[in-house]
């Protein structure tokens, strides 16, 4: 069973396996569904009487993977006892305008190695009463006769019948064999014009079919397909869940007759799709010879709504955005007796979504005066520098005389309902048949990166139509495009993986794309490269697991100068191939330095969870850092920004020389800071505003300052100036702490050596002011704080040999 089944052979060896005999086959896929039965395969062995043999099987694969095959039941059993069964049921199958008498033709088939004759045969539709007959000529062993029941059935009745055929030979070897069985529908014939449903009161001779057949009519449940269109019944790939790996699945129409209809009529319908973006795929089909043969219904882009995927492609993908009308011309239709037609949805082996949607079915007159607008979005969500590109439209007249005075008149709201825009496009005239793209020419740029709705009416000197002419709320993402998942949990790569030493390695990142979206330059920061290498990046397709599958699209390389090594580089290097599409999934990007050694597999190990940062053996500097990475279809397309740096690799070390007031206001003091580690260069925010590195001509007081490197890791200090302390200020590090942080009412402070005699307590609030001063001796530890508010305090403590600044909070 599957799409892409082999082949199945039996052999059967009587020299202990030296040589095989085939002996049965099977080819393709047997099972339609995966909730069909077991087949049952007999096979004679009457050449090998009297021998011992072996037996074996062998499975042949098909074009892909997506298939199973299994064996089970294994019996031999006596060849030479009578064994008679149906093996088909023939000349029945689905169609319109069954009739009171028709013929029930079965193959029986004798599976053992004696002549049978006399054999009982019934057969029975829907459980009713048996019709029983005799086939009274003998059957040869291993041979197959048909046979036509004299006794006719009625399927007149529109409906589904079940039609049982079976054996009853009283000596039957084997009663697994006996029975075959066949479900067949007679199908309205349909010949009043218009026609609509909406299937409100029944499935209306609509019926579904296929390999994991999802089909369901009712009311739906799901999250994107949420409801019907019209009323509350629609047809849709399961109401409350997804459609199936592996479906070809068919929703089919009953028998239109159109003998009387002079001109191709139209097909109509509502239509809502969420589907795996080119991988799942459905369209519309039509048949004029009672389903015998099918042909696709027009091309990309030649009716109203009609298929989306790229190119030429002609097929539904992607998602729909909600429900919509299509409609097309039912071309050569006028005039036939017998017109069958039905929506087909295909998947793959893997990622599906809620499917397809179907309601309110139309089959129409062509119109001949009719105009209709629809909203071109090549894409789903919009970068919100280039909003103004969701503002276009595809107004088409589809009849048959000229359309004059053209206008479309829209309007775009914000989240919150808030008209952000306005404007009229028009057009003179409109040939029959001829469709014309309309894009506002008014500045827009989008108020917040949210959804957007258009709205749009169409309006012209003649229209029969109205249903196609308004646009109503169509929901248009307006993004930053920030659309990778970054939670956290990222995975990296390390350098030099699955490489030679000093050459070659790769740093790497998965992410996935929620919507889609394109690019066409690559933009990432190195600090530190090693010079003389040549570096590009890599995009990834993956597997559902998130591991890399296949190579989508290069850079071009870049060889690193010796300045980059010094300074680092940021680097923003086009794909070799131009503008890349990419669907929602998951990619891997990698930042590659090519050796001969690389390779992108999970044997190999190349990307690794949790690994924050990558060494370059050849390089002085120690760690390799990729701090964010860019990808630009238009401006600001697609970002992502992960950073990729421990910030523990190379830690700051922050010496200083204070210089205290020499008097009060003599405003000359100073901080004189001696940095160290992280990634220069650095920058400075003090609390006084400035940022320089070192501050001069200052008052006493309490100075903090933030330092970042250039990945942005940090770290905080606070400085005291006093007026003649006649000490400078020495920050000990890690041998004086303050516990607990956060604090309630009292915190501790902890000396790691010698207590000190005495210790003068300053504890200062955020702005800098005095909020609590006190004198610490030797035996005491604890500081009452039961009268300070709740929020982030400065403790300054002052020995005889030094002083020192710590944070803490308190919360209550």
């Amino acid at each position: 069973y599957g799409a892409n089944t082999g082949s199945i052979q039996f052999f059967v060896s009587d020299d202990e396996g030296l040589t095989w005999t085939p002996a049965w086959s099977a080819f393709g896929q047997q099972q339609v569904s995966s909730s069909e039965s077991w087949r049952l395969a007999s096979v004679s062995l009457l050449g090998f009487a009297n021998s011992t043999v072996l037996l074996g099987w062998s499975g042949i694969t098909g074009a892909g993977f997506a298939s199973d095959m299994a064996l089970d039941a294994i019996r031999v059993f006596d060849n030479n006892a009578p064994d008679a069964g149906i093996l088909s049921i023939d000349s029945l199958a689905s169609k319109c305008s069954f009739t009171n008498s028709e013929q029930i033709h079965v193959q029986i088939r004798n599976f053992s190695g004696v002549p049978i004759s006399n054999i009982p045969l019934s057969y029975r539709i829907n459980n009713g009463i048996p019709v029983n007959e005799t086939y009274n000529d003998t059957i040869a062993p291993g041979t197959t006769v048909n046979y036509v029941f004299t006794t006719t059935a009625d399927l007149s009745t529109v409906g589904n019948y079940n039609i049982k055929a079976y054996s009853g030979l009283i000596t039957d070897a084997d009663r697994a064999n006996d029975t075959s069985i066949v479900s067949v529908a007679n199908l309205p014939n349909v010949s009043s014009f218009p026609y609509f449903t909406s299937w409100e009161n029944g499935s209306d001779g609509w019926t579904s079919e296929g390999a994991n057949d999802s089909w369901e009519r009712g009311i739906p449940a799901n999250n994107i397909i949420s409801s019907a269109s019209h009323g509350s019944i629609a047809w849709v790939t399961d109401l409350n869940g997804d459609y199936q790996d592996n479906e070809i699945s068919y929703l089919t129409s009953p028998c239109f007759d159109l003998t009387n209809v002079g001109a191709d009529p139209s097909v109509r319908f509502a239509h809502i799709f969420d589907l795996e973006n080119n991988f799942d795929r459905s369209w519309f089909q039509y048949s004029f010879d009672g389903g015998n043969s099918w042909t696709t219904l027009g091309s990309n882009g030649s009716g109203i709504n009609w298929y989306n995927a790229a190119g030429s492609n002609n097929y539904w993908t992607g998602v729909s955005n909600g429900w919509r009308i299509a409609e097309h011309i039912l071309t050569g239709s006028a005039g036939q007796s017998d017109v069958r037609l039905r929506f087909v949805l295909t998947s793959d082996f893997t990622a599906t979504r809620e499917g397809i949607g179907i309601d309110a079915f139309e089959l129409i007159p062509a119109i001949e005066n009719d105009g209709s607008v629809e909203l071109l979005k090549e894409y789903s969500i919009i970068p919100h520098k280039q909003a103004a590109i969701m503002n276009r439209f595809k107004v088409r007249n589809n009849g048959v005389f000229t359309m004059h005075n053209v206008a479309v008149a829209f309007n775009v709201k914000n989240n919150i309902g808030t008209i952000v825009l306005t404007d009229t496009l028009r057009v003179d005239s409109l040939q029959a048949a001829q469709s014309i793209n309309l894009s506002s020419t008014l500045p827009f740029i989008a108020s917040n990166f949210s959804s957007h709705r258009i709205s749009a009416v169409l309006s012209s000197d003649i229209d029969e139509y109205s249903g196609n002419d308004s646009i109503i709320n169509e929901v248009v993402q307006v993004s930053k495009s920030e659309y990778a998942r970054d939670d956290g949990n990222l995975n990296f790569g390390t350098l030099g993986i699955g490489a030679s030493v000093n050459d070659g390695g790769q740093l790497g990142q998965y992410f996935e794309i929620i919507e889609e979206d394109w690019i066409s330059t690559i933009k990432f920061h190195l600090l530190f490269p090693p010079r003389g290498d040549t570096i590009h990046a890599n995009l990834y397709s993956c597997f559902p697991n998130g591991s890399p599958d296949s190579l989508i699209a290069s850079t071009v390389d870049y060889i690193i100068t010796p300045d980059d090594e010094v300074n680092g580089v940021l680097l923003e290097l086009p794909l070799k191939d131009g503008l890349v599409i990419l669907s929602p999934g998951k990619y891997f990007l990698s930042i590659i330095e090519p050796g001969v050694n690389i390779t992108l597999t999970i044997s190999n190990n190349i990307y690794t969870p949790g690994v924050a940062y990558a060494t370059w053996a050849t390089n002085p500097f120690g760690a390799g850092v990729w701090t964010e990475i860019e990808m630009f279809g238009w401006e600001n397309a697609f970002y992502i920004r992960g950073l990729l740096s421990d910030c523990g690799v190379r830690p700051f070390i922050v010496d200083s020389i204070i210089v205290h007031e020499s008097s009060a206001g003599a405003s000359d003091g100073s901080i004189d800071l001696q940095i160290t580690g992280g990634f220069p260069p650095y920058t400075f925010l003090w609390t006084n505003g400035s940022t320089t590195e070192d501050l001069n001509n200052l008052t006493s007081g309490l100075y903090c300052v933030t330092i970042l490197d250039s990945i942005g890791c940090g770290v905080d200090r606070c400085y005291t100036i006093d007026v003649n302390v006649g000490l400078d200020e020495i920050d000990p590090g890690a041998n004086v702490s303050v516990y607990p942080n956060p604090a309630n009412n009292h915190i501790r402070i902890n000396f790691d050596g010698p207590m000190p005699l005495s210790s003068d307590i300053k504890v200062y609030d955020q702005i800098g002011s005095l909020v609590l001063e006190k004198e610490l001796f030797a035996n005491e530890r604890s500081i009452d704080i039961g009268m300070l508010s709740q929020g982030n305090y400065i403790i300054r403590i002052q020995t005889s040999t030094y002083s020192i600044v710590r944070k803490f909070q308190i919360l209550r």
